[in-house]
């Protein structure tokens, strides 16, 4: 049926109206649709069982992991025989996270595979909201990856803390309320102290200016001397026990990916220096470049500001996929190969 000129021109305007509220209401529900469909991409990751594929492949349970387990089923939490803490025990002893896993389990009642679900599932969905907000969905897919299955399933501790952290370490809390949230992190992993240098130099040296890009390669410099030679030294002087751990540097062609992304970094520092992820990338590849010649420990580094190092490869002007993102898939392949012991 034909509508009448005048008509035609008004249900046109109510289509196009309705369409234009529809994207606008789609627009404003984005994060909330994101965030769901992060927790659904949680979930499915944990699907393939990557502690018992693990397990089968070496032989043995994945390291922190199975420390932990023996600690909250043994009831040998430090919390569980330490009565008194002084102001330093309460960060070289990891008070809260101890804390935390006691409360799950013995008050709650939370079995140790429940507890490490519950945090894996909160590490992933926070890793990958970040990346698909920032970087876009497909940018997840190098969420499969060697060091995020040992970081989220094995290295809970630090994970746990710098997905609190995550919410904080750009200011946007102001702060006193962000001075706390490194505080209470601090208690569950004492290395939360170097990653607030990080985040305090990645908010400092912001303008796109040599000045900061010296400054920011300085800090990581540092923090690489801190965890490498030092770090004994600095360990041993607050009694941690961390002193004396074994050795867990990685070698130089492990590491050859990441030197080559801080040197296209530099190549295109202003570009890098414009945001927050590419500062702290660029601190993190810092610190890789000087463990790579002192043998200090890079992958959980990396690992831990894997979003801030993805988003950054996002960041490489060209189509339809970032040069870096190109040179990484075949790295991460060959990361594969290693982990499952093919190599």
């Amino acid at each position: 049926m034909n509508l009448p000129a005048d008509q035609y021109f008004i249900e046109k305007g109510n289509i196009k109206s309705n369409f234009i509220n529809s994207f606008s209401i789609l627009v404003k529900r984005k994060p909330i649709s994101l965030l769901f469909l992060s927790f659904l991409f949680s979930i499915a990751f944990q699907l393939p069982g990557w502690p018992e594929i693990f397990s089968y492949v070496n032989g043995h349970q994945m390291t922190d992991r199975s420390v932990y387990e023996r600690m909250v089923t043994g009831f040998d939490l430090p919390t569980d025989y330490i009565s008194e803490y002084s102001l330093i025990m309460y960060f070289s002893a990891e008070f809260l996270w101890n804390m935390f896993l006691s409360y799950l389990n013995r008050s709650i009642g939370l079995s140790v595979d429940q507890i490490f679900f519950l945090i894996t599932t909160m590490v992933i969905w926070r890793i990958s909201f970040e990346i698909a907000s920032r970087a876009g969905w497909i940018y997840t897919l190098l969420l499969m990856n060697p060091l995020i299955i040992d970081y989220a399933f094995s290295q809970l501790r630090i994970a746990f803390a710098i997905f609190i952290i995550s919410f904080f370490w750009t200011g946007q809390r102001g702060k006193v309320i962000t001075f706390f949230a490194y505080a209470v992190c601090a208690s569950i992993h004492t290395s939360i102290f170097l990653f607030a240098i990080m985040h305090f130099s990645v908010n400092k040296f912001f303008d796109s200016r040599f000045k900061n890009l010296i400054m920011l390669c300085l800090t990581g410099f540092l923090i690489a001397i801190l965890v490498g030679p030092l770090r004994e030294a600095v360990l041993g002087a607050i009694g941690d026990r961390r002193a004396e751990y074994h050795d867990m540097s990685s070698t130089f062609y492990y590491l050859f990916f990441w030197i080559l992304m801080w040197f296209f970094c530099l190549f295109r520092w202003k570009d890098i220096m414009a945001s927050a992820d590419g500062r702290y990338a660029l601190i993190i590849l810092s610190i890789v470049i000087v463990n790579a010649f002192t043998g200090g420990y890079s992958t959980r580094f990396i690992a831990a500001a894997f979003p801030s190092l993805v988003i950054s490869m996002n960041k490489w002007p060209s189509k339809p996929v970032s040069l870096i993102t190109l040179l990484f898939i075949p790295y991460a392949s060959l990361q594969w190969l290693f982990w499952l012991r093919v190599i």
